[in-house]
């Protein structure tokens, strides 16, 4: 069994830079996690984003993977999402087994691949 945990809301200048319109629309995210496993134990992780757009809430997956003896894992990818309308939230999280060791998020970073977008602040939090 999975479930899912909040890392962190992205910041609204972060949506903001993506510059999404009234109509229906694709925008590219990078997106990258450091999870750092207190106990190394065979787990399934991936990380996953959320976002409520006008036509209501989804979520998608940025990256996964399976884990064997790891303690210190990296997850991402570039994303592409679409939607309609203004995306009014948008949230990260961590999709993990319910046997899965405690772990620590050290570093969370997101940022619009849009070209005006590059100057953007792209940390959301480290440890």
């Amino acid at each position: 069994m999975f479930r899912e945990k909040f890392i962190a809301k992205v910041p609204e200048s972060i949506i903001e830079s993506a510059h999404f319109g009234l109509r229906s629309w694709e925008r590219t995210f990078n997106i990258a996690c450091w999870v750092r496993f207190r106990t190394p134990r065979p787990s399934h992780v991936a990380l996953m984003l959320h976002y409520m757009d006008d036509e209501g809430t989804k979520a998608a997956q940025v990256d996964h993977c399976v884990t064997e003896l790891e303690t210190t894992l990296l997850l991402s990818a570039h994303i592409t999402i679409a939607g309609k309308g203004r995306v009014k939230e948008m949230s990260v999280y961590l999709k993990v087994d319910d046997n899965s060791s405690p772990y620590v998020v050290d570093e969370l970073y997101v940022q619009s691949c849009e070209k005006d977008a590059i100057a953007q602040p792209k940390i959301i939090g480290a440890a």
